[in-house]
């Protein structure tokens, strides 16, 4: 098991790994969708990170994340955000969700930023009470997504 970071959107095994995310969240991409163009963008335009776990020279899953900025009156911070976090059905369990939350975890220390937030499905949120993150509805996501922080 490898965990590196994934230079280009266009790597077909991770497009074949990004497709099957979304069509496990009930979206169906368009072969002709120009999706990774848009990532690509975001990836550069918002410091957009993601990793992808290898496993036997196939992507098992992948995590793409930013530091945010959060400012609001008198007081700022800084928190990682995660944006998307998928392993697939064949290697769930196996602790790679785990893995690739604490390579990023490392990765914000560098930044001496010391909180991931992210917005949660239901399914998933005993996956993240396990690893620490607790739900905070002191946040408001712009998706109106629940929202759980992580203090590292």
């Amino acid at each position: 098991m490898t965990i590196r970071e994934l230079g280009n959107f266009y790597d077909a095994r991770f497009q074949l790994c990004f497709r099957a995310y979304f069509l496990e969240i009930g979206i169906k991409l368009k072969e002709d969708t120009d999706v990774f163009d848009d990532i690509t963008e975001s990836y550069q335009k918002e410091n957009m990170r993601t990793f992808v776990l290898e496993e036997e020279n196939e992507i098992a899953g992948f995590i793409m994340f930013q530091p945010e900025h959060l400012k609001g009156g008198f007081f700022e911070e800084h928190a990682g955000f995660i944006r998307e976090l998928w392993v697939a059905p064949a290697f769930r369990r196996s602790g790679y969700g785990k893995q690739l939350l604490e390579t990023v975890e490392d990765y914000f220390r560098k930044m001496d930023i010391s909180k991931l937030i992210l917005t949660y499905d239901e399914n998933a949120l005993g996956f993240y009470k396990k690893l620490g993150f607790q739900p905070d509805g002191s946040y408001k996501a712009k998706n109106n997504g629940n929202v759980i922080v992580k203090y590292f």
